[in-house]
């Protein structure tokens, strides 16, 4: 008895990994750029003033930095002291590369667009005369589109997906296109 409640668990926390909405959120104004699985994972792309940016990774209560572009000092040196021969990749074959590309539009296209903010200025007002009627027709619930003439470009996203879709959309890919592998 106590094993099919623990399977039960576990199945229901499967389940909920797997239809769980996964999003995506960009916010240029605030310079906020994050990916995740709410409440198990978070991943945040954060500006520096040192470095270009850094990665903040939260999983579940662990908090994480990654530099990607920090070096010591002495591997810096020791990279202008000495050259090295670089080994030439071997790049994965075109079909390959296509079939990946094609599983990626398919992702991108079973996800849901929840937010859309786009607030731009062209520095051209006979282009910002234009966008007026063309963003108007283009307003929805959960996209605004807008024009400004204060030279400020704000752009607002978020995506959601889950799991599920993308395994099913990765493995109809392959099943549809096993002649290519």
């Amino acid at each position: 008895m106590l094993w099919a409640i623990v399977i039960g668990i576990l199945l229901i926390l499967l389940c909920w990994l797997l239809f769980a909405p996964i999003f995506l959120y960009i916010n240029t104004n605030k310079k906020k750029y994050m990916a995740g699985l709410p409440g198990i994972f978070n991943l945040s792309l954060i500006p520096d003033e040192e470095q270009i940016f850094y990665f903040q990774i939260w999983v579940v209560f662990i908090k994480i930095n990654f530099y990607l572009f920090k070096q010591k000092e002495e591997e810096t040196d020791a990279i202008f002291k000495r050259k090295k021969l670089k080994k030439k990749r071997k790049i994965p074959g075109r079909k390959i590369i296509l079939l990946m590309t094609k599983i990626f539009r398919k992702i991108v296209k079973s996800s849901r667009l929840k937010t859309l903010y786009l607030n731009i200025d062209t520095d051209d007002v006979i282009t910002n005369a234009y966008l007026i009627p063309i963003f108007a027709g283009l307003h929805r619930n959960n996209i605004n589109l807008s024009v400004n003439y204060n030279g400020n470009v704000e752009i607002i996203i978020r995506i959601e997906n889950n799991i599920f879709h993308m395994l099913v959309v990765t493995i109809q890919t392959f099943l549809h296109h096993k002649k290519i592998l």
